[in-house]
């Protein structure tokens, strides 16, 4: 294989009969003068002749899809291998396009991350797992051997329980066994009193034997269906262990639905940073710009606020009270104010938000 792609009497647009070489498995720059012919010389005369020659070598079926350039008007080359040229791609300034979504990498990382990622608790950092139903069914059937267990159908963790009418939702449909907060109770026997503390509450679906895979396959399945993919089983050890379907953390009981591509997509609400919302960046105020320091706050030292807007009104009335209370006035020019007192009118005090917090919640709506 030549050392040198040999170009003679390369003539092709402004090009003027020109004859170099170019040395192989190089980093080659060509530079010059907007029109002195660099583009000429790399594209319309390397790579059209490189693919030319490529495309030679196809059938005729498959040249009849690609679009082929102009043959070069140049002597002869040698030394040429088959050719890719990469454009140049003027990119505009949106502030969510990178590299990785102009190169459109940036898909296929969502992708591969969505489909055998690993998540992890956000709590315990512990890595989370889920099953299949003929995983759980088996697991069960090898740790349960000849023993009776319960299934459990978690239904509320460590929430208040607002549905006041609930046990007798359960009975009626059919259910006679609970687990509230740890404590077997019989809701035909036990009448259960509500209150608004926290609780965790489970569904006792069935006592069987652990190797009985019939009736195991049954109650799993009725289990997951009530509890959107969480089952309990306690053994006769009196020992609790969890199976899910569904991505869940067994320390802290946290769940996580199927891993979407949307979930690493920072142009996606479910996978946008919810402070920037994607952008990378926040925009803040500057205190210094907020003030004119001439005035005071009751002739208009407030830039963003309007003297005579109505929507301002309440929070100007409210400052005045505070001002008093802190012994300063309104009426005093910015200038005059201490750092104190500026921070007071910037970032609020009592029941004055700050006007620093008031635009930018505006901003934020």
């Amino acid at each position: 294989m030549p050392k040198n792609i040999s170009i003679k009497g390369a003539r092709t647009n402004n090009l003027k009969n020109v004859s170099l070489d170019i040395p192989r498995h190089k980093l080659v720059v060509i530079t010059g003068l907007s029109g002195s012919g660099k583009s000429s010389l790399a594209f319309d005369t390397i790579y059209a002749e490189g693919q030319r020659r490529y495309m030679e070598s196809l059938s005729s079926y498959a040249r009849q899809y690609v679009d082929l350039m102009d043959k070069p008007e140049v002597d002869s080359i040698t030394g040429l291998t088959p050719t890719i040229a990469i454009d140049q791609k003027t990119n505009n300034g949106n502030p969510r396009s990178t590299v990785g979504t102009a190169t459109e990498i940036y898909d296929l990382l969502r992708l591969l991350f969505a489909r055998i990622g690993v998540p992890h608790c956000p709590g315990s950092k512990a890595a989370m797992s889920r099953s299949s139903i003929d995983d759980i069914v088996r697991a069960i059937s090898l740790n349960y051997q000849k023993q009776t267990i319960a299934i459990l159908a978690p239904l509320i963790r460590s929430q208040e329980i607002i549905d006041k009418k609930i046990w007798q939702r359960i009975t009626k449909a059919g259910y006679a066994h609970i687990r509230l907060d740890g404590a077997i109770i019989n809701l035909t026997e036990q009448e259960i009193k509500s209150d608004d503390r926290p609780h965790t509450l489970e569904i006792v679906i069935a006592q069987i034997k652990g190797d009985d895979r019939q009736e195991l396959q049954r109650a799993v399945k009725k289990g997951l269906d009530l509890s959107n993919g969480l089952i309990s089983v306690i053994g006769q050890d009196k020992q609790t262990k969890h199976y899910s379907t569904i991505w869940s953390c067994a320390d802290s009981s946290y769940t996580l639905e199927e891993l979407e591509p949307k979930d690493f997509s920072f142009n996606s609400p479910r996978g946008a940073c919810p402070t920037c919302k994607g952008l990378g960046a926040t925009l803040h105020l500057d205190p210094e710009t907020i003030f004119n320091e001439k005035l005071s706050v009751s002739e208009g030292a407030i830039r963003p606020w309007p003297k005579n807007n109505s929507r301002y009104g309440a929070y100007l009335t409210t400052l005045n009270e505070i001002a008093r209370s802190c012994r300063f006035s309104v009426d005093t020019p910015i200038k005059d104010l201490d750092k104190k007192q500026l921070a007071i009118l910037l970032w609020g005090a009592k029941n004055f938000p700050g006007i620093a917090p008031i635009l930018e919640q505006r901003y934020q709506t």
